[in-house]
C-alpha cells in the first residue's frame, strides 16, 4: 500500500504547481508550456508580451485611476458632445470600418477563451465546482494571466465601438455605453486575482466572441439576418449575467477565508450583474415575445 508521501507526491503530480497571483514572478517567464492545460504553445505577439508580462501588470496596477479618467471622458466626448456634433451633418458610413472593428474583437475574445477556459475546467475537474469559484489559486502558465491582463485593457478598446457607431449616426443603446463604463471600472478593481474571476472573465470572453461575431456579421451585409441570431445573443447574455450573479452570491454568502475575495467587491458586482440581468430580461420580453393586445394599443396611442 502507498504511505502518506506517496500519496502526496502523486497529488503534486497530477494537480501541478498551484500559486497566487501575488506570489508569481513575471521577470523570468518560462516558454515551456507542455506542463499546462490547453494548447502547448503561443503566438508570437502573446510570446513577444510575456517578456513583457511584468510591465503590463505593473501599469495596471499603479494606474486604478485610468479607468474612471477615461469613462468620464467616453461619456462627456462620445456619449453627449459627439451625437449633437453628428445632429446636422451627413453619417460617415463607417460600416466597413465597423465590421473589421468587430471581427478583430470577436477574434480577440476567441483567443482568450481559449487561454482561459482550459485553467477552469481544470480547476473543476480537480478541485470541484464550488472550489472554481471560491479558490483564488491560479494555475502557474504564463498565458493565463496575460489574458488577465489584457481582458482588462480591452474594456478600453472596446469603447472604439461606440465611437463608430455615432459617427455612424446609429443609435447609441443607453445598455450600451452604460454597461462599458460599469465593466470598464469594475474589471480594473480586481487586481489581486479574487477567486471568481476567471468565471467571470472566461463567461465574457466566451459570449463576446459570438457577439461581436454577429455584429461584424451585421455590419457587413444590408441583408436582414436571421432574427434567431440576436435573440440567441440576448440569451447567452442572460445565462452569463445569472453565472456572474451566482458566483459573486457564492462569495458574499461564504467566509473571505473560504472564499478569496474582498466582500465589497462581491457585493458590488452583484448589484451590477443584477442591473443588467434585469436589464436584459426586460430587452428580451419588448423584443421577441409575442406583445399583448393591451401593448399593441399602447404602442399606437405614442405613434398618434
Amino acid at each position: 500500500m502507498m504511505d502518506n508521501n506517496d500519496m502526496m507526491m502523486n497529488d503534486d503530480r497530477q494537480v501541478r504547481k498551484l500559486t497566487t497571483y501575488l506570489e508569481k514572478n513575471f521577470h523570468n517567464v518560462s516558454f515551456d508550456f507542455s506542463q499546462y492545460p490547453g494548447f502547448n504553445s503561443a503566438l508570437n505577439i502573446e510570446r513577444l508580451l510575456l517578456l513583457n508580462l511584468s510591465k503590463l501588470i505593473y501599469f495596471i496596477e499603479n494606474n486604478q485611476w485610468l479607468p474612471f479618467a477615461i469613462s468620464l471622458l467616453y461619456l462627456i466626448i462620445v456619449v453627449c458632445w459627439i451625437p449633437r456634433l453628428m445632429r446636422n451633418r451627413q453619417p460617415y458610413r463607417l460600416n466597413d470600418v465597423l465590421s473589421f472593428w468587430n471581427l478583430t474583437m470577436s477574434l480577440f475574445s476567441i483567443v482568450g477563451t481559449f487561454r482561459i477556459l482550459p485553467e477552469l475546467i481544470f480547476m473543476i475537474q480537480n478541485y470541484g465546482l464550488f472550489q472554481s469559484i471560491c479558490d483564488d489559486r491560479y494555475i502557474d502558465d504564463p498565458r493565463y494571466f496575460l489574458w488577465m491582463s489584457l481582458h482588462r485593457i480591452s474594456r478600453i478598446f472596446e469603447l472604439l465601438t461606440s465611437v463608430i457607431i455615432v459617427l455612424n449616426k446609429q443609435k447609441l443603446l443607453s445598455i450600451h455605453w452604460i454597461y462599458h463604463i460599469i465593466s470598464l471600472c469594475y474589471s480594473w478593481q480586481m487586481l489581486d486575482m479574487p477567486s471568481n474571476s476567471r468565471w467571470l472573465i472566461c463567461t465574457d470572453f466566451l459570449v463576446h466572441s459570438f457577439m461581436y461575431l454577429y455584429f461584424a456579421m451585421k455590419s457587413s451585409t444590408p441583408n436582414q439576418l436571421p432574427w434567431i441570431l440576436p435573440m440567441v445573443i440576448t440569451l447567452l447574455q442572460i445565462l452569463q449575467a445569472i453565472i456572474c450573479l451566482l458566483t459573486e452570491w457564492v462569495n458574499i454568502w461564504y467566509p473571505q477565508q473560504v472564499c478569496h475575495k474582498q466582500k465589497y467587491l462581491s457585493i458590488i458586482g452583484f448589484l451590477i450583474y443584477g442591473l443588467f440581468f434585469i436589464w436584459l430580461i426586460h430587452l428580451f420580453i419588448e423584443k421577441y415575445l409575442p406583445k399583448t393586445d393591451y401593448q399593441t394599443n399602447e404602442e399606437m396611442k405614442k405613434n398618434e
